[in-house]
């Protein structure tokens, strides 16, 4: 099983220390912890792509959350954890929040949240620029020599990339595709009633 890497950033050793013991006691999934001071987070976001984020809400603020969550993959579960109640706003910004106060059972089905929260998301990541094209003429109902004069390419290649496709997604038929790709953001609706029409 591939491991899962989550960031712990906070400045308190304690707590890092308390959610790493907590995470490694899950046995069913492999979790990688990395704590990292708050300062550092950025940085590490960038460079880890991590699948799973707990931050110290006080350490950040509204602000620097809202920065944090556009760094992220989309795919990044971000929790937040605090000594204290907060304000609704605050945590709307996150996927979940822990307390201070909540015991390792509630933590461990939060992390176990976060181990398979965007899934379909990280398998998009999986697809090449050129595959997501070659989705979106297939989408659009175009054939294989269309796609392939459309983005500059011979046939045998798109007929590669379909092949990718399906194995990356175990999607086959060019429905499911028009699904995926609606769910997936990567064609809205309104592009493909523009092609009915």
């Amino acid at each position: 099983m591939k491991p899962i890497t989550a960031l712990i950033a906070s400045d308190s050793e304690i707590i890092t220390a308390g959610l790493a013991t907590i995470i490694s006691g899950i046995k069913d999934v492999n979790i990688h912890t990395l704590p990292v001071r708050p300062q550092d987070l950025q940085l590490n976001i960038e460079r880890i792509q991590p699948k799973a984020i707990i931050l110290d809400i006080l350490a950040f603020g509204t602000q620097g959350i809202d920065e944090i969550r556009t760094i992220c993959p989309d795919y990044t579960y971000l929790i937040g954890y605090s000594s204290c109640a907060l304000p609704a706003n605050a945590a709307n910004l996150f996927n979940a929040i822990i307390g201070i106060n909540d015991n390792a059972q509630t933590i461990t089905e939060i992390i176990r949240q976060g181990c398979t929260y965007g899934d379909d998301l990280a398998q998009q990541s999986d697809l090449t620029p050129r595959e997501k094209e070659v989705i979106k003429g297939i989408v659009k109902g175009l054939s294989n020599k269309e796609i392939a004069s459309e983005i500059n390419v011979s046939v045998n290649t798109v007929m590669t990339h379909r092949r990718n496709i399906a194995s990356k997604l175990q999607i086959h038929s060019p429905a499911g595709l028009t699904i995926y790709a609606i769910v997936s953001k990567l064609v809205s609706i309104d592009e493909i009633k523009d092609t009915i029409s």
